[in-house]
């Protein structure tokens, strides 16, 4: 639906900058018309980047959520509410899905949308189950984790639209005639269960509640700057105890009243001391989540064709891969590490399950998707690329598909059939998507302090201050840098005499293995030592060493290959795009 129908309510209570983010981020959906703010006597300059497009209520205390709701509820003119936080960012056509979803189901009066944490992972609290007292002291019992019945953000998301018992507040569209008719919100509450009050008066009234997981936008709970943790808990607190008065005082004695307004706030006490210990703990200087909403909605501003992917983003190659491509991109770094959720340069860090959201909120036609983790890894998001339909799709395999294809060792030999299922999955994969493909077969790479080739002799060199070596060394290898991939990945995005062909990726210099182990010993600064073994023993050595933890990468058919040749033509790459590698210097 293009038409606008939607009035947009925000309160805002020392938001910061993020209010304006917030704004700019739900003005850009075509079906809102109207903005209002009602501020509740903020003390920070969080109204300063406003315009005039929006209508601002200021406030002479700080009334709380539901009351300031109902403020601007006076002041909509449309048939539908928007009810937003002003520390959520929205994607684009999400408000679009909720009305859709809205209109598609005469029974439905309040559907909400998939809020997200900052890494992509849904937040808790998104879709729920009623909080009846039951589920309340098993969540209590639990510290707020799963199997508590009450959230449901530990179920698979749905197709599609789906009846729940309640949604976000954070963000949620409301038939406006209809909670006018309820008396708004209750203002009762504070801060918190507002919400769940809310959509429990929606299905009382014989209508349905529903979540949207198309309808996308990004939270970071954390608009009031000045509110303390304990002073939030405290509102929860007191919003629990009256949705269990309002909603569940029939089910309850006296007495099991009593023990739950006790339980409540022993939670309250024992939650709030133990975060505030651990919070002294936490490294100051963290990521300004102010800022993180900022550079979110600046992100989200560019169209999806200036949109890059990059799985594997901290390998090897994602580690110059993705500096290099931020400076055209704006691009999607996916990780299972501790910089999910950051934000920087263009950056965003998100969890693995995170573009798979996106393609469900509908985005298509991104830039996009460069993959450089193991390439049979690909299969995993094999749907969000068919989705997303990226223009190109550039994947990194290895060298060792035809290094090892017939070696002694199983384990090789498996690995060869992992990097061919891989590369099969890629050409499938361009040709549901409409995505051109480029392969690259590099081989060993080096230039990272993690990989599992220079820079482990290196360790083991700095560590024995020898090296085992098998007849003369001499079999010829080229070592390719890292960057050098990198900067391959970018070459060939735009140049079409790319488009379906794969590439062997090597270094300019050819070497012997014993030079190249000379070189890493010089890298040490550490004198040259050999100590040649029987080809035997040495196997029998390096399959001992392949059994600890972390060394399974070792195995006897290494030896095999010591005095093998391994070199790759190049010139494919030095002439379709340009490809300069560097001398091998470790």
């Amino acid at each position: 639906m293009s038409e606008p129908v939607v009035s947009v309510i925000v309160v805002n209570y020392n938001a910061g900058p993020m209010l304006a983010a917030c704004l700019g981020s739900v003005r850009r959906s075509p079906s809102v018309r109207q903005c209002i703010v009602v501020d509740n006597d903020s003390s920070d300059d969080s109204l300063a980047e406003l315009d005039g497009g929006v209508e601002v209520v200021r406030n002479s205390e700080n009334l709380g959520f539901a009351r300031a709701v109902n403020i601007g509820l006076a002041r909509a003119r449309d048939p539908l509410v928007l009810l937003l936080n002003p520390d959520c960012i929205v994607f684009p056509g999400a408000v679009e899905r909720l009305v859709n979803a809205l209109d598609g189901c005469h029974r439905a009066a309040l559907v909400g949308g998939l809020v997200v944490n900052p890494d992509g992972s849904e937040q808790r609290g998104c879709r729920r189950n009623e909080p009846t007292p039951a589920r309340i002291a098993r969540r209590m019992l639990s510290g707020g984790r799963g199997g508590n019945g009450i959230d449901r953000t530990d179920e698979p998301l749905p197709d599609g639209p789906v009846s729940v018992d309640a949604v976000s507040g954070a963000f949620m569209l409301i038939d406006r005639s209809l909670l006018a008719a309820l008396g708004g919100m209750d203002p009762g509450y504070f801060l918190h269960f507002e919400d769940l009050d809310l959509c429990r008066r929606v299905r009382d009234a014989g209508r349905e509640v529903l979540f949207v997981p198309g309808a996308l936008s990004v939270h970071l709970k954390s608009a009031s700057g000045d509110a303390g943790r304990r002073t939030v808990q405290g509102h929860k607190r007191d919003g629990l105890i009256r949705y269990l008065d309002k909603f569940h005082r029939n089910a309850l004695s006296p007495v099991s009243m009593k023990m739950i307004r006790l339980a409540a706030r022993a939670h309250w006490w024992l939650d709030t001391a133990w975060r505030s210990r651990r919070d002294s703990r936490v490294i100051p200087g963290a990521d300004d989540p102010r800022r993180v909403l900022r550079a979110l909605d600046a992100w989200l501003s560019a169209s999806p064709e200036q949109w890059l992917v990059v799985t594997g983003a901290t390998s090897q190659v994602g580690d110059y891969l993705v500096p290099a491509a931020s400076g055209r991109f704006r691009v999607m770094a996916v990780t299972r590490g501790a910089r999910a959720g950051s934000i920087d340069d263009g950056v965003w860090w998100v969890g693995p399950g995170f573009p798979a959201r996106v393609a469900g909120a509908g985005v298509r036609g991104i830039g996009g998707w460069l993959h450089a983790a193991p390439i049979w890894v690909i299969a995993q998001f094999d749907g969000a690329i068919e989705a997303l339909r990226p223009a190109r799709l550039v994947a990194i395999g290895s060298s060792s598909i035809e290094t090892k294809r017939d070696s002694a060792s199983r384990s090789e030999r498996e690995t060869v059939a992992r990097l061919e299922r891989g590369e099969r999955v890629v050409l499938q994969l361009g040709e549901r998507s409409g995505a051109a493909v480029t392969l690259f077969r590099p081989s060993m790479i080096y230039g990272n302090a993690n990989n599992e080739n220079i820079a482990f002799i290196g360790r083991w060199l700095r560590r024995l201050r020898m090296f085992p070596l098998v007849g003369a060394g001499s079999g010829r290898r080229q070592p390719v840098h890292a960057e050098d991939v990198a900067k391959s990945c970018l070459a060939v995005l735009d140049n079409p005499r790319t488009f379906g062909r794969l590439y062997y990726l090597a270094g300019s210099e050819v070497v012997e293995f014993k030079e190249m182990i000379e070189r890493i010993f010089a890298s040490a600064s550490i004198r040259p030592t050999f100590v040649t073994v029987p080809a035997g023993a040495l196997r029998v050595l390096i399959a001992v060493a392949g059994k600890v933890p972390g060394l399974g990468f070792l195995t006897p058919a290494m030896v095999d290959r010591v005095n093998q040749d391994l070199v790759f033509d190049i010139s494919p790459a030095r002439n379709d795009f340009g490809y300069a590698p560097r001398r091998f210097d470790p």
